[in-house]
């Protein structure tokens, strides 16, 4: 059995590297069917649910997989990843701090606790954790960025902007996160036109990443120009495969921004009280 049960991890652990989560999962729940306790399988599965997008259940096969491997600053770190996404927020504070003290040179860990306490609402604490981070790795492009956006919580505005501003974008993603960093300052600031033109100015650069065309659709909506939020729709939904949200491409009127820009439309009376208040 103990050889039978060697096998079946080796089998998952290969599938897994290959890509196939699913089979991998299958494989390592045929292991803990033979030894609950076997370590490597529940980390196996726990990473295969995560992957999967299957969180609570995969939170519950970390813990289960840390009795295991107590001092495996990954499992640590990925539970405390989780904790966050899923709003428990007290907890994964705890965790990131956990995580830190087995390893402190880890840059994600002190990014994902000043996250966590941003939510909380804890925005110099928050800035504290960076601080703690940075004296452990050095400064960092991530770590900027996170300070930018916590500068904006406590409503230091142009602290924030002068922190994106005097640094240039590494790559193309980096790019991407400077322009959507700069359009929430600038909408923070109800500069409602600087925030769409950060954003246009990206898409142009960008045209391809759905992200800035969606948020480029909000700032859109918020000028109360409908036409124009759709349009920016119609550009994101063109780059979405066909099959990626089912068997047809989603169309630019489905979703929350273009039922709203679709009512202004619909109700051209509204859209101009609105327009009038808003002046």
């Amino acid at each position: 059995m103990t050889s039978n049960l060697a096998d079946v991890v080796s089998f998952a652990i290969a599938c897994e590297q290959a890509g196939d989560l699913t089979t991998a999962l299958d494989r390592y729940e045929a292991a803990l069917s033979i030894d609950p306790g076997n370590g490597p399988a529940r980390f196996g599965q726990a990473t295969c649910l995560h992957l999967l997008g299957h969180f609570e259940q995969a939170l519950l096969a970390y813990q289960q997989a840390i009795v295991s491997f107590p001092d495996h600053v990954g499992i640590v770190t990925r539970m405390a990843h989780l904790h966050r996404h899923l709003g428990h927020l007290h907890v994964a504070v705890v965790e990131y701090e956990r995580a830190r003290e087995l390893d402190d040179t880890d840059e994600p860990i002190g990014i994902g606790a000043a996250q966590a306490l941003c939510l909380l609402g804890e925005n110099e604490q928050a800035l504290a954790a960076l601080d703690k981070q940075e004296e452990s790795t050095g400064a960092s492009p991530a770590l900027t960025m996170q300070r930018a956006r916590t500068l904006v919580g406590l409503g230091r505005f142009d602290a924030a902007q002068s922190l994106v501003a005097e640094r240039s974008p590494m790559d193309g993603h980096d790019s991407i996160a400077r322009a959507l960093l700069m359009s929430d300052i600038a909408s923070a600031r109800w500069d409602l036109s600087g925030a769409e033109r950060h954003l246009a100015k990206a898409a142009a650069e960008h045209p391809d990443e759905q992200v800035l065309h969606l948020r480029h659709a909000a700032r859109h909506l918020a000028q109360l120009r409908p036409d124009d939020a759709l349009a920016a729709l119609g550009r994101r939904a063109a780059l979405v495969p066909i099959g990626a949200m089912g068997d047809v491409r989603p169309r630019a009127t489905q979703g929350l921004l273009a039922d709203i820009a679709n009512e202004f439309l619909l109700d051209p009376c509204l859209l101009a009280s609105v327009q009038e208040a808003l002046a």
